[in-house]
């Protein structure tokens, strides 16, 4: 029996456009189990990433400030 898409993933990039890219690449390879309702982009950086974000069906959580990486993830978890 499948198990539900119960899992939310966040992912930082902070203006590192190529590796947000890589990273979603391989994460999407590798999720076989099909457990993840939402992927979340946070980026805290002045790039937009929206077409990498779209791209790879995630959504794109922008701060407009820099706050390091707990306080991004907790700002992207609570929407």
């Amino acid at each position: 029996m499948q198990q539900p898409a119960d899992i939310t993933v966040v992912v930082t990039s902070c203006n590192r456009h190529d590796l947000l890219a890589r990273t979603l690449e391989s994460f999407r390879a590798h999720d076989t189990e099909g457990r993840v309702a939402r992927i979340l982009v946070a980026e805290d950086g002045d790039a937009d990433p929206a077409d990498i974000v779209a791209r790879f069906g995630a959504e794109y959580v922008h701060t407009g400030q820099r706050g390091g990486q707990m306080r991004i993830i907790s700002t992207a978890n609570a929407r």
